[in-house]
This record gives structure tokens, sequence and C-alpha cells, in this order.
């Protein structure tokens, strides 16, 4: 499962590499907090359905071990599995996958070991990567996915009530919320008079 796992790791290179036919997102950073990494010149192609977490899973596959409530969390297959904005991602491939090619998709807060670690180093805040402005984004080409770019859903850490129970790693679909600032703050500064 997986090709490339970025797991709380920052200002790592990884360019040139090939990932074929392989189960679950593709290029995946797992925990929402990974940041200034350069992601270039890749090719990823063939990606399949796996059965590591929800987003991964076919709908079907999420009915055998889900309640019904929250399948909806499922299906959300991406060759490049991209959940902090401030990363350069450029000149990169997604071709012949089973649903997206890119996805750029955010967590209330950070996700699985990475949660505990933040919240003594503080590098990334509660609630504020749907104000994070993408770092770079171009000359990215996808083809002959089910969907080429998928942006702006969010991932489920498992650990809100406003989460519906859907667990950690299920996507969350709500209505669209990605507001990008510079700086990107927490959002509190809405509604205060300048």
């Amino acid at each position: 499962s997986r090709c490339i796992t970025i797991h709380g790791t920052d200002s790592m290179l990884v360019s040139g590499n090939v990932c074929y036919r392989h189960l679950g997102h593709g290029l995946f950073l797992e925990d929402s907090v990974e940041q200034n990494n350069i992601i270039e010149n890749n090719l990823i192609f063939g990606t399949q359905h796996g059965t590591l977490i929800m987003s991964d899973m076919k709908i079907d596959w999420c009915k055998e071990d889900f309640p019904a409530n929250v399948t909806s969390a499922c299906d959300e297959l991406s060759s490049y599995w991209l959940t902090h904005p401030n990363n350069d991602v450029t000149g990169n491939s997604a071709a012949g996958g089973e649903n997206h090619g890119f996805m750029y998709v955010f967590a209330q807060m950070p996700l699985t070991s990475s949660y505990e670690a933040q919240k003594t180093i503080q590098k990334v805040l509660n609630y504020t990567l749907k104000y994070t402005p993408i770092k770079k984004f171009y000359d990215n080409v996808a083809h002959s996915n089910v969907r080429g770019v998928f942006f702006d859903s969010k991932i489920s850490t498992g650990r809100l009530e406003e989460e519906g129970g859907i667990p950690e790693n299920g996507i969350d679909q709500e209505e669209p919320d990605y507001d990008p600032r510079d700086p990107p703050g927490d959002g509190n500064e809405i509604g205060r008079a300048h």
C-alpha cells in the first residue's frame, strides 16, 4: 500500500519517482502537519483502491467495516493526497487512477501521532489549515483518472463532535470553507474592526 508516505516530516525533497499500480493514496501527506516539502517531477499512475483508511476504500468495502451513516466518508482515493497547503507541488503527473489525480483536503487539527506532538511543539495549530494559502501548485498534469483535481473537503479527526462519528481519515463532506489569508491566522480576525 502507498508509494510514498511523508509522515510528520518537513523540508523533504520528493523528486523523480515513478509509482505504478499501488494500493491506496500514492503520495500521502499523512497527518496534516507536513510542510515546506518539495514534491516535483513525479509520475504516479494506476492508483487503485486500498483498505488501510476510509478514504482509500470503495464505498462497498466500507459498508462491510463501518456503520451506514459514515460510508459517505469513503472512496476519495487520490494519487496525490495533499493534506497541508504549505508545500511546493510542481511538474507532477497523475494518470489512470481509480479516482482523483490530485486532492487537497485538510483536517481541523493534526492527525494520528502528530496530534499529541503538535500540542508540545505547536508548529501546526488547530483550525488553521483552511486559512493557509497554497504555497505552490503548478505544471501538474492529471489525465485518465475519474477526476483530475479535487479541492476543499475535510479529513475527519475522529475527535470532534461536529464530525458526526466519522472515524479518523474519513472524509467529512461539508460545504467548502477554504479561506486562505496572509498571514494564515486562526480565523478569529473575522468581524473585528480594522
